[in-house]
């Protein structure tokens, strides 16, 4: 595995976990209101 791909493979996941946690977010406001 080379540099780039281990990158792109970091970035991947720090998006993948933003999404989430933003959907996390989205859940609860939607249950809070």
């Amino acid at each position: 595995m080379n540099l780039t791909s281990s990158v792109n493979w970091v970035y991947g996941l720090n998006v993948a976990a933003a999404c989430v946690s933003l959907s996390f977010i989205c859940a609860v406001v939607v249950g809070v209101f």
